[in-house]
């Protein structure tokens, strides 16, 4: 094993261009009700308390790693004025974990239920936690060898079960900028109080050509705060004022800025949620599928 004093860290610039010199740029941002992004945020609400659990009846952390979170989408019937959620949608929060040392018990599927809980009540403001999502844990205990590795060596050294690493970059790009900006104007706590109609499915997909940025937005709406079609083309009329003045704080002013653009409101075909998320029914989700930790996400080019 490396010991720590003897793993460098080292920076370094990136050979290239930065992407603000190339002609053409997209960059994606996923609000904190997407799909992807609930299961990234509860598997880290799980990992904290799991954390402080362990502090708390053992002094230390023992091995854990329960970042494999899954979810199926329910069934839900939105409609003008409040419509219901007739399945809810499934959480599964799968992984190992260390159960039992030392006659000390520690409620794995407990914590594993309130953190998860506990995030959809102060993340969701349209969800009814209790009613529209069922929470599944299915985590195990971890092998004996790699429990008792982290578990003996409580001391100043730093001892892992396995290799990993981790890349970041900086600074991000003017449109990595905006898209960040637009996505957190639209969800931030001071919008959704404002403007309960807004969810927190959002997602923000951004394109470059040249100076000119252009902004497809996908918001879902809460249908119970949504009247009719006059009611629901005002909501987007907002979502869009709402992009373009967090853009132009963001020192892109003038982008042009589409809405729910599968919309076909002729035809009854609109964003409508009861919950303000797709997870109600039109969209699974799974960890590893959010935001990158600088914010954003950039296509795989060839």
């Amino acid at each position: 094993m490396i010991k720590q004093s003897e793993t460098p860290i080292v920076v370094s610039a990136l050979a290239g261009a930065h992407p603000d010199s190339h002609e053409v740029e997209m960059v994606e941002r996923k609000g904190r009700g997407h799909p992807d992004s609930i299961c990234d945020a509860l598997a880290e609400a799980f990992t904290i308390s799991l954390t402080r659990a362990y502090h708390e009846r053992c002094g230390a952390i023992l091995h854990h790693n329960v970042d494999k979170v899954l979810l199926a989408a329910g069934s839900s019937a939105p409609r003008f004025g409040g419509g219901e959620v007739t399945a809810p949608f499934e959480i599964f929060l799968a992984g190992r974990a260390t159960h039992e040392i030392d006659g000390v018990v520690i409620p794995v599927a407990a914590i594993a239920k309130d953190a998860s809980l506990a995030w959809l009540v102060a993340n969701l403001h349209a969800l009814d936690a209790e009613r529209h999502v069922r929470i599944r844990t299915l985590v195990r205990p971890g092998s004996t060898a790699l429990s008792a590795l982290v578990a003996r060596e409580q001391t100043a050294t730093v001892v892992a079960n396995d290799t990993s690493f981790a890349v970041g970059y900086a600074p991000a790009s003017r449109l990595e900028r905006t898209v960040l900006a637009v996505e957190h104007a639209l969800t931030s706590s001071s919008t959704i109080a404002a403007h309960p109609m807004i969810g927190e499915d959002v997602k923000v997909m951004g394109l470059r050509r040249g100076r000119q940025i252009d902004l497809t937005i996908a918001c879902a709406m809460v249908d119970r705060h949504v009247r009719g079609p006059a009611d629901y083309a005002e909501a987007k009329a907002l979502v869009t004022r709402l992009a373009e003045d967090a853009a132009g704080n963001a020192d892109s002013p003038g982008v042009r800025v589409a809405v729910n653009t599968a919309d076909d409101v002729a035809s009854g075909r609109m964003y409508l949620t009861v919950t303000g998320t797709s997870a109600e029914e039109g969209d699974d989700g799974q960890t590893g599928r959010g935001n990158r930790v600088g914010g954003e996400s950039r296509p795989t080019v060839p």
